[in-house]
């Protein structure tokens, strides 16, 4: 499922928000200099499935009027694919034993937002950013515990994320996001929709919603 197919999901308040901004003529209200958040949320595939919390810690500036720099560091609990959970179900049909598991996502990412014109004090925006991604693959079996090393050699089962043995591997990322932010007085409220893909022959796709609020200066 491409990212196209995801736009209708992104919450409808930006949208509308967007859609009145555009009509505006009144400058802008002043975008703070800088900001600080605390992120949270939930993290889905391309279906909006499996959800899966993720936080993050967002650091913000102001390079224009109407654009923000942000660099962007985040936790997202399992992002494995669909086809590596087909095989921990297929893993315990052949073993008649239960097998789970999860790549837990660590992500690094910096990127700007473009503030669409607007009278209002939060303002809707487009952005996006480029990254690195960290996942770490965990797979554990009922009885012995953590399986992960070895999981391939007893199965024979792997989804092309990973090379065929390995638990841990970095890859280059790319986002696209949609949102709307502002301050009032020193307090800073983002609320955003994220498009992330990890640039691997075997491509990892996921989308996150947060709520992040902090301060402004």
């Amino acid at each position: 499922m491409n990212f196209v197919k995801t736009l209708p999901f992104v919450p409808a308040v930006i949208l509308a928000m967007t859609t009145s901004a555009l009509g505006q003529d009144t400058p802008p209200p002043p975008v703070p200099k800088g900001y600080l958040t605390a992120v949270g949320g939930a993290a889905f595939n391309l279906d909006f499935e499996h959800p899966t919390p993720t936080i993050a810690v967002e650091y913000g500036e102001r390079v224009h009027h109407d654009v923000q720099a942000y660099a962007n560091f985040s936790f997202v609990n399992n992002v494995m694919s669909e086809t590596m959970r087909g095989h921990l179900v297929t893993a315990g049909e052949m073993f008649d034993d239960v097998f789970t598991g999860r790549d837990r996502a660590l992500t690094f990412t910096m990127g700007g937002k473009y503030l669409l014109p607007s009278d209002m004090k939060f303002r809707p925006y487009v952005g996006g950013g480029l990254g690195i991604i960290n996942l770490k693959r965990r797979i554990t079996e009922l009885e012995f515990g953590d399986v992960s090393d070895f999981f391939y050699t007893l199965t024979g089962l792997n989804d092309g994320v990973m090379n065929a043995g390995e638990t841990s591997i970095n890859k280059p990322l790319g986002e696209i996001l949609v949102g709307v932010n502002g301050a009032s007085g020193k307090a800073f409220v983002d609320i955003s929709y994220r498009y992330r893909r990890a640039f691997n022959p075997v491509t990892v796709e996921f989308s996150q919603v947060t709520v992040a609020v902090g301060m402004a200066w």
